[in-house]
C-alpha cells in the first residue's frame, strides 16, 4: 500500500507546477489567450495520468495489456457502483417521501 502511496504522490507533483504556473500567466495573459491556459491545464492532466498508469503498471509489475484492461475495470467497477449509490439514494427518497405523505393522510382524517 505504501508503494502505491508514494507512485501517486510522485504522479500527482506536476499537477500543483503546472497549474500554478498557468495562475501566473493568467494574471499577464488576455481574455481571448485563454486557450494557452487550457492547453497547460489540460497538459497537467494529460501528464498526471500517464504517469498514475506508468506508476501502477511498475508498482503492480503488469504489462500494457494487463494494465490498461486492469484501468478500464476498475472504472466499469466506479461505475457500476456509482449507479448503484445513486438508485439506493433515489429509493430511499421515494421511501421517505412515501411515509411522509401518509402521515399527512393520516393527519387529515384524524
Amino acid at each position: 500500500m505504501g508503494d502505491i502511496f508514494t507512485a501517486a504522490c510522485y504522479a500527482l507533483t506536476p499537477l500543483p507546477i503546472i497549474i500554478t504556473i498557468t495562475t501566473l500567466c493568467t494574471n499577464f495573459l488576455a481574455a481571448n489567450e485563454g486557450g494557452i491556459v487550457t492547453m497547460l491545464n489540460s497538459f497537467a492532466y494529460l501528464w498526471l495520468g500517464i504517469l498514475v498508469v506508468i506508476g501502477m503498471m511498475s508498482t503492480h509489475d503488469y504489462s500494457i495489456a494487463k494494465n490498461l484492461l486492469t484501468c478500464i475495470a476498475t472504472i466499469v467497477g466506479m461505475a457500476f457502483i456509482m449507479f448503484l449509490g445513486i438508485l439506493f439514494s433515489s429509493l430511499v427518497g421515494k421511501i421517505i417521501m412515501f411515509v411522509v405523505q401518509i402521515v399527512e393522510e393520516i393527519s387529515y382524517r384524524l
